[in-house]
């Protein structure tokens, strides 16, 4: 009866042991695809921010800042797909299997520093945010985001206020998340004040160009800019 037992007890604790194996195993993959999704995706948000930061100069370099870029990551659908949608699909999905798997002793609010979570809810922000952005620009829209057409959405069909917020939301939570995010992944190489001036420089560059969008920085551009709006109205 004692050496069925002990028998038993020993098989449990095996099969218990491999599925700690499976499990951490799975948790490891699941971390890289996470990382370098994220890695991989960063590239395009790096170039989309950089496009937004032009605005701030004027409408014809943002244009032109917009047109250069798009030659890396739209230059066809299928690239397009590969290069953007795919890594951005993918880090979601790793995401959630990660929110899901990961106990909650090892995600404890406790157990992390303001500045990860403020990495994690941005991102739970973004999961919201990047589809609707999205919608709003590849289907719900069939132009092609030039500077007058981002400025006719932001004046006509949002209003000034809740479209500026909604992109000073987008952008903070984008940024942060990704540059943040980014460090993490490549395995803390940066010091967090340096992460952080980055993210704040970043951002103020990023702020600058919302405000060229809605017409603040040079007003007597605007009135040309205004003067496409027909062409975009329903």
């Amino acid at each position: 009866m004692t050496s069925s037992t002990t028998t038993a007890s020993s098989t449990a604790s095996s099969t218990a042991s491999s599925t700690a194996k499976a499990s951490s195993s799975s948790s490891s993959l699941l971390r890289k695809i996470q990382h370098w999704s994220g890695i991989a995706f960063s590239v395009f948000v790096s170039l989309h921010v950089m496009t937004t930061m032009s605005a701030s100069l004027s409408p014809s370099q943002y244009d032109s800042v917009l047109n250069a870029t798009r030659k890396w990551y739209r230059p066809s659908m299928a690239i397009e797909g590969l290069v953007v949608f795919a890594p951005l699909a993918l880090h979601m999905i790793a995401n959630t299997l990660i929110t899901l798997t990961t106990k909650k002793t090892e995600s404890s609010p406790s157990s992390s520093s303001l500045w990860k979570k403020l990495h994690t809810y941005s991102g739970y922000a973004l999961g919201g945010l990047v589809p609707l952005h999205i919608f709003g620009t590849r289907f719900m829209h069939s132009y092609a985001q030039e500077f007058a057409s981002l400025n006719f959405v932001l004046e006509k069909e949002m209003g000034l206020v809740a479209g500026m917020s909604y992109f000073v939301l987008l952008l903070s939570a984008g940024v942060y998340h990704s540059l943040y995010g980014l460090n993490i992944a490549l395995g803390y190489k940066m010091k967090r004040p340096l992460v952080l001036a980055c993210i704040v420089g970043v951002l103020a560059a990023g702020y600058f160009g919302l405000l060229g969008f809605a017409g603040y920085l040079y007003p007597e551009m605007m009135v040309a800019v205004r003067e496409k709006h027909s062409q975009f109205a329903h």
